[in-house]
């Protein structure tokens, strides 16, 4: 008998596990109450206040926190035919801020994770894929 709930993409555990003890908590509150692109928006500008007072981590592990969430999120989406150019290519910009790689293309992206995060790199050549039928 084949069950009704849909096949689950598996998730790249390898930044969440890397995360120092100290930002476990809020990484883990990232991943389960915040959207991509709230996350992004808080990578680029600022994190919020009350989550600054809250947690209280130093500025290099919020971006850390922030990186690895939003890497291990990536992981977890299906790449649709249906998601356009634009969002396909505002993907890969995203993965390359979090890998704090803003000018590498998606090859360069792969190699750089394929070694420890398999499940992410497997994301990308997805969307490496799915760039390239799109722009042809």
């Amino acid at each position: 008998m084949m069950s009704s709930r849909a096949k689950q993409r598996p998730v790249e555990a390898f930044y969440m596990n890397a995360l120092p003890f100290s930002a476990r908590k809020v990484g883990l509150l990232f991943f389960r109450e915040y959207r991509l692109d709230q996350l992004v928006n808080m990578r680029i500008a600022q994190i919020d206040k009350d989550l600054e007072t809250r947690f209280k981590l130093a500025p290099e592990i919020w971006e850390l926190t922030l990186n690895y969430v939003i890497l291990t999120k990536l992981s977890s989406f299906t790449i649709h035919s249906q998601l356009t150019a634009a969002h396909l290519v505002g993907l890969q910009k995203v993965a390359a801020l979090s890998l704090d790689e803003p000018k590498a293309n998606t090859s360069q992206l792969i190699k750089k994770v394929q070694e420890h995060a398999p499940i992410l790199a497997d994301w990308l050549k997805q969307l490496k894929t799915a760039i390239a039928k799109k722009k042809s």
